[in-house]
């Protein structure tokens, strides 16, 4: 097993300035999303549960997210302080030598063709294909791409193509070794402290161009902050059943800017009494409160909830194994996160709810652990902002301006050029790299002997074909 500071990377084939992309006018950006800033063609596609462990990893799908709680009568409540040991990364914690398996497996399983084996309640239509795609990627990967936009998009220095790199030499970053099924849950001391930097390889199956995440650990250790986000999610949500338990991942397909995404992210829980199909939205709201209403919308799910084979199918050619659930649904997405009383409003997360079509967040402000004020907000989509009657409050709150969209999708636009013109063969991967010390540039290496692919090489040549 090499260690994880010996990935090395050749020199890089390209530099990518945030001065090009400055260049970049939101009305050209506008005008490639048919004139709206929200995303398009938005649709729920699939959805799974992790069971099991990572010797033995199991998918529930359809999946089912946790429900909310009362959360209303936490005020006042003491949080637990977070402890070392939380999960960053738990697709390659379950499955480290293909981490976005789980992903194409889950969608490929409701495709029509595959339907009545594993998963017979709606199955996707005749004409999904994932070769319609441009990129698949975990909603972490576009979070951290745009960050280098919006962290960046100052500065006024142009594009250039070479190698920075003296003398044609290697660098070597410190992240985890992406083949092992094993894991770290302790890195060595000099990464107590987490690196800057930011790796994202990519792979490119037919016409689709796969970014799969790469973090340091699959455990998080050596946190020097005091947060109590983990605790205040556990006293917010709660388990609808026994799967649920595991963590929820949904995967939806949009349009944004003529880029065609197929995007993977957990979810922190459901507002099931917002949740579709029409049988929940039929329920009787007269008379009752929100309680009832969220039981009865409950009541209607969870009998289309339960597993419909009581032992695990095994995927061929694959260690992951399938349980089935009922029906697929279409959820009202809630982020949930905590935030000292005396911070400001955490911006950061409406690149996260906008990247994945989350609707509402739950924020209980807190203060060395006792929750002061809890508010459910909703983001407005096509602006990245708070909705809200409160004017003064919504533009403390603000948003990010179209600019950064429009910078944002040049990057991916140049990314994904790029790695389909470079990456001819699927055994070839690139590594997309930003480097802190170096913040107006984003390095794109070729990877020497690659390994840690997104799928098998089966299921790649599926994809590539479908």
């Amino acid at each position: 097993m090499p260690k994880l500071d010996d990935l090395d990377l050749k020199n890089p084939c390209k530099i990518i300035n945030i001065g090009q992309l400055d260049d970049v006018s939101a009305e050209d950006f506008l005008l490639s999303n048919g004139g709206v800033q929200n995303l398009r063609n938005y649709e729920q596609i699939a959805s799974y549960n992790w069971l099991g462990t990572p010797i033995e990893p199991q998918l529930v799908i359809p999946g089912a997210p946790k429900t909310l709680s009362d959360w209303r009568a936490l005020r006042g409540r003491r949080l637990q302080r977070d402890s070392t040991g939380l999960i960053v990364d738990e697709n390659h914690l379950m499955n480290g030598q293909f981490p976005m398996e789980a992903l194409f497996r889950c969608v490929k399983l409701q495709m029509k063709d595959e339907a009545d084996v594993y998963v017979s309640e709606n199955p996707l239509t005749e004409n999904f294909r994932f070769q319609n795609f441009d990129v698949v990627t975990d909603r972490n990967n576009l979070r951290k791409l745009f960050d280098f936009v919006k962290q960046n998009f100052s500065k006024l220095n142009k594009m250039t193509d070479g190698n920075p790199e003296p003398n044609g030499t290697k660098i070597s970053l410190p992240f985890r070794n992406v083949v092992s099924v094993s894991f770290r849950s302790v890195p060595p001391k000099w990464q107590q402290q987490r690196s800057r930097s930011i790796r994202i390889n990519v792979q490119v199956l037919g016409n689709l161009v796969c970014l799969i995440r790469c973090e340091e650990a699959d455990i998080e250790s050596g946190r020097n902050s005091i947060t109590y986000g983990k605790d205040f999610e556990i006293q917010v949500t709660k388990s609808v059943n026994d799967f649920s338990s595991g963590s929820f991942r949904q995967i939806v397909a949009y349009s944004l800017g003529g880029l065609n995404f197929l995007v993977r992210f957990e979810v922190d829980a459901a507002d099931y009494a917002e949740s579709r199909p029409v049988a929940v939205r039929k329920v009787d709201k007269k008379g009752t409160s929100d309680d009832d209403e969220e039981q009865q919308a409950l009541d209607v799910l969870l009998g289309k909830m339960s597993l419909k084979t009581e032992k695990p199918m095994k995927i061929p050619s694959s260690r992951l194994s399938v349980l089935r659930s009922g029906e697929k649904y279409d959820y009202h997405l809630v982020e949930v996160t905590s935030r000292r009383s005396n911070a400001d409003f955490p911006k950061h997360v409406w690149p996260q709810m906008y990247f994945s079509g989350t609707e509402s967040l739950i924020i209980g402000w807190q203060f060395y652990g006792k929750i002061g004020k809890i508010e459910r907000l909703s983001i407005k989509i096509d602006a990245m902002q708070v909705r809200t009657s409160q004017k003064d409050v919504e533009e403390e709150y603000g948003g990010y301006p179209i600019k950064h969209m429009a910078q944002f999708h040049s990057l991916l636009t140049q990314i994904v050029e790029f790695a389909r013109q470079k990456c001819i063969h699927p055994k070839k991967l690139l590594a997309v790299v930003w480097k802190r010390e170096f913040e107006s540039n984003l390095h794109i290496y070729e990877v020497e002997n690659p390994e840690g692919f997104a799928v098998p090489e089966s299921l790649g040549d599926y994809i590539a074909e479908n």
